[in-house]
């Protein structure tokens, strides 16, 4: 009774969080079970094998309530499911085959990794820049593919994957993960059927199994996040959300290190320090690296543009502050001109400031100057902006300058500010 009432509040925790954070409960649900199984005394030979399987199998019934949900909101873009489909039955079924060809410590190691990954994302939020229109139906079959295959092999619905893909592809939020929650029925079909099929012979199999489908934790688990996704959704809106979500990303970054040293080391030889410490280090190393280029690539900065990439970066790693005049080396900071006399561009800046969120803590309309709060999404750090116009040939100046310069405490954000402002004012009239 004591191990149902666990897959049940397992269940319940993965529902809420992939309500609340717009998440798969894979990330949450295969590491719970992992150990769970473990503390059953289950083979530890087929217990990653199991808990993949297991999650999978959940998921069919969270994603036919969670697809339901966003297509009565109009929220499903249903060419991309179809085209996106087939192939993702496909390598879902592949992924599931060669699930059951890689060891158990092999497949600890490739779910480690992607917990790595999943909290540099969430620590991140990078969202990639759309460049491009969906591609035909041959390009979105082996997309999907390559989709259900990943997704298979880590027991997770393919929304860490495929989200990202409808975006680059000019799918709106909203849509993308709609549509991202209606391809998670055809991966968990067709994964779950492939793990019940590659283990129905399996050594060391518990009672109430069919192949690496564990029916007890399926059951609980998928009634638990049903239930609870819908209650997690509602509190996107009274919760600290970015705030919960990066301290989420370290509790991930945590059970994704415990799995890999589980990987590495094994069962009974994890306890070395020597190689824990280690280990430690490397994920410290993967984690930070991760964080640094994500943020830059995710502020959309003109790497290639003068004074160059390295410049650049140097920067960026070492004194992080660099002028924004009309001599800064970094051309994008430099003033820039707008049509109309100053009184009606400060009109239009002070519009633009609000549009975009920030804090005005400062009006000055005589001298032409705007102060400014802005919140990061990274670590709710607060940068102060300036906002100063003046007459230039006919037209107004306005320079922009971070009190924190570029990238100060939050690597390149503060100069993302500065052109989301430049932005923002050229698309006003």
């Amino acid at each position: 009774m004591a191990i149902l009432i666990a897959y049940l509040a397992l269940g319940t925790l993965a529902g809420f969080l992939a309500g609340l954070f717009g998440i798969g409960g894979g990330i949450v649900i295969v590491p719970g079970l992992y150990f769970l199984f473990l503390a059953q005394g289950f083979s530890e030979q087929i217990c990653m094998h199991l808990a993949i399987g297991s999650s999978l199998a959940s998921v069919v019934f969270t994603s036919m309530s969670s697809a339901s949900a966003h297509h009565r909101r109009r929220s499903v873009h249903w060419t991309a499911v179809r085209g996106l489909t087939p192939g993702i039955l496909a390598g879902a079924a592949l992924g599931a085959a060669l699930a059951d060809l890689i060891p158990e410590r092999g497949l600890r190691l490739m779910f480690g990794l992607f917990e790595i990954a999943v909290a540099v994302q969430l620590l991140i939020d990078f969202k990639p820049a759309p460049h491009r229109e969906l591609p035909g139906r041959a390009a979105l079959g082996l997309t999907g593919g390559v989709i259900g295959m990943v997704s298979a092999l880590l027991g997770i619905g393919g929304g860490t994957l495929t989200v990202p893909l409808l975006l680059w592809c000019n799918v709106s939020m909203h849509p993308a993960v709609g549509t991202s929650a209606a391809c998670g029925l055809p991966i968990a079909l067709a994964g779950a059927l492939g793990f019940l099929i590659t283990g129905w012979d399996g050594a060391g199999l518990p009672y109430w199994s069919s192949g690496y489908l564990y029916w007890p934790a399926v059951t609980a688990v998928a009634g638990g996040s049903v239930l609870f996704a819908p209650l997690g959704a509602r509190f996107t809106h009274t919760l600290p959300v970015a705030s919960l979500k990066r301290l989420f990303a370290l509790v991930v970054a945590v059970i994704g290190i415990r799995i890999l040293d589980l990987g590495f080391n094994g069962l009974h030889t994890s306890d070395n320090p020597v190689s824990k410490i280690l280990l430690s280090i490397l994920i410290f190393l993967v984690l930070l690296l991760g964080l640094l280029a994500g943020a830059l690539a995710g502020n959309r900065l003109p790497w290639l543009e003068p004074p160059g990439p390295w410049v650049r970066l140097m920067t960026y790693l070492g004194s992080n502050v660099a002028r924004t005049d009309g001599a800064s080396a970094f051309v994008e900071l430099r003033p820039r001109l707008y049509h109309g006399a100053p009184a009606e561009v400060y009109a239009r800046a002070l519009e633009a400031v609000t549009q975009l969120g920030w804090e005005v803590a400062r009006e000055d309309r005589d001298r032409f100057r705007l102060d400014a709060v802005v919140t990061t999404r990274l670590l709710h750090f607060k940068d102060d902006l300036v906002v100063r116009l003046a007459p230039a040939e006919g037209q107004t100046a306005v320079h922009v300058e971070s009190r924190s310069r570029v990238g100060r405490g939050d690597l390149g954000a503060n100069t993302r500010h500065i052109l989301d402002f430049y932005e923002r004012l050229s698309q006003m009239r």
